[in-house]
């Protein structure tokens, strides 16, 4: 299953982005547990995968760690499994994107939001006038 899916991605032409839960870390700095092992083959199969489709790593602002197991002190682990990667294609359209990690809230997940013109600081000023006849 996963050779197929490869390989429709690796050959697809248009741009495109996927974001979401990806269950994986890419390295050992995307985890933090104090309990649990890490497994080295797990995390270089991710890589292979990201490698074999083409993807780019869009990173992200924000808490860098993205899902908790939510339990307290020693038994904590958190982790980055939440990312956004696209294409060449896609990030040639959008060459200033930004992800902004979210602070989780009721989830273990965080939030992602994916800015295609990049994160600017909200002004009033320039926002334009608009008028709506009512």
């Amino acid at each position: 299953m996963w050779h197929d899916l490869i390989e429709v991605v690796a050959n697809m032409k248009k741009p495109w982005l996927v974001t979401g839960d990806f269950n994986d870390y890419a390295n050992q700095g995307e985890m933090r547990s104090y309990s649990a092992t890490q497994n080295t083959r797990r995390t270089q199969k991710f890589i292979d995968r990201i490698n074999s489709c083409n993807l780019i790593d869009l990173g992200s602002t924000g808490p860098r760690m993205t899902w908790t197991n939510n339990r307290k002190g020693l038994a904590n682990t958190m982790e980055r499994l939440d990312r956004a990667m696209c294409n060449a294609k896609w990030r040639t359209m959008f060459p200033e994107a930004t992800v902004r990690v979210l602070p989780r809230i009721y989830s273990g997940h965080s939030l992602l939001v994916v800015y295609t013109q990049g994160m600017h600081s909200f002004n009033p000023r320039n926002r334009p006038f608009r008028f709506e006849a009512a």
